[in-house]
Formats: structure tokens, C-alpha cells, sequence
């Protein structure tokens, strides 16, 4: 995890396996707090369960639901 600012965050993640030698999961994310809503993205670039997602929701618990979203990958090929 990094934090550019208080209101931004990054995360990578990825490894190597060594019996098959090649990438294992990689994925990035990104977090900006936008005051009263907050925004996601997610990317897994390659492999099995590549996808991303893209979210921007309120930060209130109350109004957890109202959000704005778009995702696609593995779960929704079929």
C-alpha cells in the first residue's frame, strides 16, 4: 500500500510461482477520498480472474447503496 496524500491510496499486489514459473494474481487498486463519497478501481490485468471495477459511492452508512458502479470480468463472461 501507498499513500500519494491523505486522500489517495494505491495498493499492488503480484507474485511468482515457482513450479508453474510464470506471474501469479496481480492486481491494482486505487482509492481517492472525495469528501462525502469516496472512489474505487480495481484491475487484475491478466489471467484467470482478469476484470476490473470502477465504483464511486457515498461515504455515509446510511446511504451505502446509492452508488455508482461498472464492473466486468471473470463473473460476468458468462
Amino acid at each position: 500500500d501507498f499513500s500519494f496524500t491523505p486522500k489517495w491510496k494505491v495498493q499492488f499486489n503480484s507474485g511468482w510461482d515457482f513450479k508453474a514459473k510464470n506471474i501469479s494474481y496481480t492486481s491494482f487498486a486505487i482509492y481517492r477520498d472525495l469528501h462525502c463519497w469516496s472512489f474505487n478501481a480495481n484491475w487484475v490485468p491478466f489471467g484467470a480472474y482478469q476484470s476490473y471495477s470502477i465504483t464511486i459511492q457515498v461515504k455515509e452508512a446510511i446511504l451505502q447503496d446509492l452508488k455508482l458502479s461498472k464492473r466486468k470480468g471473470f463473473y460476468t463472461k458468462y
